[in-house]
């Protein structure tokens, strides 16, 4: 029920190859929250991720964009 005060991330240690990603969410909240899935990432030396993200959010502005965290910015609309 609060907000974050900065992005926040878990990370995985170890080798993956090609891979399909597959989930459910739930956003709650103001209209306006929004999350990201990094994949293909690095971790900066201040713990945030750097590279590709799926973006989500209510539907209304980000949901199924790709977007390079800390590089190119938005790389992919949704559809």
């Amino acid at each position: 029920g609060k907000n974050l005060g900065k992005n926040e991330f878990i990370w995985w240690h170890g080798e993956v190859a090609d891979f399909e990603l597959t989930l459910e969410y739930r956003l709650t909240g103001h209209p306006s929250a929004n999350s990201g899935i990094q994949y293909r990432s690095e971790r900066e030396a201040n713990g945030h991720g750097k590279g590709y993200q799926a973006d989500l959010d209510h539907g209304d502005t980000w949901l199924g964009r790709i977007y390079d965290e800390h590089g190119r910015a938005l790389l992919t609309e949704r559809g």
